[in-house]
């Protein structure tokens, strides 16, 4: 009897023994796999942090900052604010205890959120045209041609790029300097023959994604009887193009300002 309990002792101590070994082990490998998974995990961090730093250097600064671009983001977002909290607030005026009744409620809730949102409206389309940031492109071999940011009233960043710069004109709507022009007569061409009947694309406007949102065409036609009159230029809209842009011309080189 006292041999059988021994030997049951013994047994468990073994057994709480190689429990004790294994339990190192799994440990020391733990640590080992640790010590082996980290620098890899540096290794792909810092890979991903130069890469993020490389893309930044690669891209080109920009030659002209619009300098009211914090102002109008600001206006933009303050009645964007607005819009959202009168919104929000106008079904509790229906829902509290009021002695005015249900229709006065009703209507000052009505007005309150038309309120807002031709303000809402208004803001953004004064500020629709604005320029942050202009960049010059330098895979496009045209003097002037540029790419320019703008952005919506939900604060969604929009770029054109215009590869003719020939049809950007002084522009007639408010808040705005330049626009696309509808109509571009050209006197010096070379193949003015060749050319007619044929589009061309003038500018196009991509979102943050990098998505075709909206493009100016240009289809060229015969100007006149004879072809050393040249071709017109009959433009059109396609998509969501941003067609009129507001910038500081005083703030611009002479070859880009207009």
């Amino acid at each position: 009897m006292y041999t059988t309990t021994s030997l049951s002792g013994t047994a468990r101590a073994r057994l709480a023994f190689r429990s004790t070994r294994a339990l190192h082990s799994t440990r020391s490998a733990l640590a080992s796999s640790t010590e082996t998974i980290t620098p890899s995990s540096t290794t792909t961090s810092s890979t991903t942090t130069d890469a993020q730093d490389a893309a930044k250097a690669a891209a080109p600064e920009p030659f002209y900052t619009g300098p009211l671009a914090g102002t109008f983001h600001r206006l933009k977002l303050f009645s964007l604010s607005s819009l959202g909290l009168a919104t929000l607030v106008s079904p509790f005026m229906l829902l509290i205890e009021s002695p005015m009744p249900t229709s006065a409620r009703l209507a000052l809730a009505a007005t309150a959120i038309t309120t807002s949102g031709l303000s809402t409206t208004l803001v953004g389309w004064c500020g629709a045209p604005y320029v942050s940031a202009m960049w010059k492109l330098p895979d496009v071999p045209r003097d002037g041609a540029v790419e320019m940011a703008t952005r919506t009233v939900f604060l969604r960043e929009m770029r054109t790029r215009v590869v003719y710069p020939a049809f950007l004109k002084p522009s007639a709507r408010p808040f705005a300097k330049w626009e696309l022009a509808k109509e571009v007569v050209d006197v010096e061409v070379l193949d003015a023959e060749g050319k007619a009947g044929t589009e061309e694309i003038v500018a196009e406007t991509r979102d943050v994604k990098g998505r075709v949102v909206g493009k100016w065409v240009v289809r060229w036609r015969k100007a006149g009887e004879e072809w050393s009159q040249g071709l017109v230029g009959e433009c059109r809209a396609e998509g969501k193009i941003v067609r009129h842009f507001n910038v500081h011309e005083e703030l611009l080189d002479p070859p880009e300002a207009r």
